[in-house]
């Protein structure tokens, strides 16, 4: 990321807030613009400085005139404006006037709704003005702000925008990693700090975060984002482990908690529960319609229960060409819970357990899941039927047809 952005500005400080609206500034589409006047704030009306004593200053980035913040009367203008897209972040060149600074300070510039980060964007000194180059993440929502804040002295500041910067395409692709020292050679290193970039979601404004082949341990479950999917590179390359389990048969116990409008596919997820009393690998909860796509999911090491995938109320979870597989005491590959309608297709469902309640396939009374062209083995029976559970086209491990 920072090799190609210094390309564009060598001497460029790349601050902690740089670019806040998406994964990394190579996914951006940076425009160049004649060096724009946006701050001078010795021009405005009050003439005043920024000052340490007062909340920051707030100033537009473009727009068709800032002479009321000391800019160019002519403004600004977004290059782009014709085709209605906004920047998301300006590199600028940002002057602290030390002439006119009541004592030796820093300014932090960072994004309108953003909090002040803890690194400084320029020092000053009394008697010299000092320069820099930055980037410089807009306020989310097309609000095209930024602040400006001083710290310890009075000094009055310029601003010239250089260029702006646009969302791509790839500008919500999330790379994730493994590697020593977060050197993975992804955006993150660790697929929950993945999740938390994400901002503001929706079906507008899908998200995709792609997985590198690895280990991945979890500390605790990793819960899912509306709009967001999560991508691996395979089955048998990227792995989603969680070591723990809980005294309760819920997310407490889970490696992943689904969410609505999500995709989690192409690899493995495993929990072993460590002698807790439940294991779950992938919890759906309810009214969740979250889709399954080419997971390996194991659950296991629970003195309890072990269920690679649970559905409760109302949850209505997508499954296809995966395999579901519980090992140990009341070890499940699926278990449906009441008013709950998973559909599985083209799944393997599996219990290596040898005792009547460990079982590929547990349907409880009032589930409506139906199971397609899928192979549901392990335990007594392989399968109880119960409710409304409906299986078409599915066989044990014996190919002998099953029914829900």
């Amino acid at each position: 990321m920072t090799n190609k952005i210094a390309l564009l500005f060598p001497g460029l400080l790349l601050t902690s807030f740089f670019i806040a609206n998406a994964a990394s500034a190579s996914k951006l589409a940076y425009d160049p613009i004649t060096p724009c006047r946006a701050v001078d704030t010795r021009k405005t009306d009050s003439k005043d400085p920024v000052k340490s004593s007062e909340r920051p200053r707030i100033f537009k980035a473009y727009g068709g005139d800032l002479s009321n913040q000391g800019g160019q009367t002519g403004g600004c203008i977004n290059p782009r404006e014709i085709n209605n897209r906004l920047p998301v972040a300006i590199a600028a060149n940002i002057v602290a006037v030390g002439r006119t600074a009541t004592g030796n300070g820093n300014l932090v510039v960072y994004p309108g709704d953003a909090v002040a980060p803890g690194t400084s964007t320029v020092n000053y000194t009394v008697g010299t003005n000092i320069s820099n180059s930055t980037i410089i993440s807009l306020a989310k929502n097309n609000a095209n702000n930024f602040n400006v804040q001083s710290n310890r002295g009075d000094v009055h500041v310029v601003i010239d925008i250089l260029g702006y910067f646009y969302e791509t395409a790839l500008s919500h692709v999330i790379t994730v990693s493994p590697g020593t020292d977060g050197f993975g050679g992804g955006d993150f290193s660790d697929p929950v700090a993945a999740l938390a970039s994400v901002q503001s979601p929706s079906d507008t404004n899908r998200y995709l975060i792609k997985m590198g082949p690895g280990v991945y341990n979890l500390d605790g479950p990793l819960q899912m984002k509306e709009y967001v999917d999560i991508q691996g590179a395979g089955e048998n390359m990227t792995h989603l482990m969680r070591t723990q389990g809980a005294g309760t048969p819920d997310t407490a116990a889970s490696a992943i908690i689904a969410a609505s409008h999500s995709t989690l596919r192409d690899l493995t997820v495993a929990t072993t529960g460590d002698n807790e009393s439940y294991a779950i690998g992938i919890y759906n909860g309810g009214n969740t319609t979250m889709k399954i796509s080419h997971v390996t999911v194991k659950a296991s090491g629970a003195s309890v229960e072990n269920n690679a995938v649970l559905t409760v109320v109302d949850a209505a979870p997508v499954i296809d060409n995966s395999m579901l597989s519980g090992v140990g005491p009341n070890a499940r590959g699926l278990l449906a819970t009441e008013f709950s309608s998973p559909l599985v297709i083209n799944s393997m469902l599996t219990s290596d357990a040898d005792d009547a309640t460990s079982l590929g396939l547990l349907l409880l009374s009032l589930t409506t899941a139906q199971i397609v062209n899928s192979r549901i083995t392990g335990g007594i029976g392989g399968v109880i039927g119960a409710g409304g559970g409906e299986c078409r086209a599915s066989y044990d491990e014996n190919l002998a047809d099953v029914t829900c």
